[in-house]
């Protein structure tokens, strides 16, 4: 998938906590869980939104420049967290 890559790079961290186990135990039961998809499309949907602004970066990824920069704008990227 879009962002499967994204966790093999090992950019994804979360904090030790009962909440997170729960996020965890949906993700490594994904497709099949019974108890829904919630966790799993609220997260992937998060990564890939930061992935797309440019919060998260894979080593593979171009820098690249578009028009906008090139003309000395801010960054019209901006942080969802």
């Amino acid at each position: 998938n879009a962002i499967s890559d994204i966790f093999k790079s090992g950019q994804i961290w979360y904090v030790p906590s009962k909440e997170a186990e729960e996020v965890i135990a949906q993700f490594e039961a994904f497709p099949n869980a019974s108890d829904g998809d919630d966790y799993v499309d609220s997260c992937t949907q998060a990564i890939a939104t930061a992935r797309a602004g440019g919060v998260i970066r894979l080593e593979r990824d171009e820098d690249f420049e578009d028009e906008y920069s090139k003309k000395g704008g801010e960054n019209r990227y901006y942080s969802v967290f």
